[in-house]
């Protein structure tokens, strides 16, 4: 993992701009968030952002790239992270350790934001991106419910 620091604020917006994620938030408040409450981290193919059982309060958003999460090294990932989703908020809500692993599928870059961070940002900021986390954590419950279904049969 690299912490990047050498970005242009404009480089960092461009990417954060595109993504879903942030689109209820001004243009202010998104730069507020990139400036002031995250860092972007760089991971390597391979690399790992977090293993299972570990103590992290971060909030993962892909910003580029993918990343895949599964429970042990050679069996098959469970789901792929791509631009827009995000990864952690089990931890990062509930501050308990991480219950899946997290690696990058190909070079990936990630806006990672922590709990401590959220709790510092003004409240009509945090109030946006926990909606953006219950409504993401929404759909991933639809995917799973209709991979349930699938799995079922008729």
């Amino acid at each position: 993992m690299a912490l990047i620091t050498q970005i242009p604020l404009i480089k960092k917006m461009e990417l954060v701009n595109r993504l879903p994620f942030f689109k209820t938030l001004t243009l202010a408040e998104r730069q507020m968030v990139v400036e002031s409450f995250s860092e972007l981290h760089l991971f390597k193919q391979g690399k790992m952002v977090f293993r299972q059982n570990e103590h992290d309060n971060h909030l993962y958003i892909v910003l580029s790239g993918e990343l895949v999460l599964f429970k042990q090294q050679h069996k098959p990932s469970l789901v792929h992270i791509e631009p827009g989703d995000f990864v952690g908020e089990g931890s990062f809500v509930e501050t308990h350790t991480r219950s899946i692993n997290a690696q990058a599928h190909s070079e990936t870059i990630v806006l990672a934001i922590s709990h401590t961070a959220m709790q510092k940002l003004p409240y009509a900021i945090r109030d946006k991106i926990k909606d953006r986390i219950i409504l993401g954590m929404s759909q991933r419950i639809e995917k799973l419910g209709a991979v349930i279904d699938n799995l079922q049969g008729p």
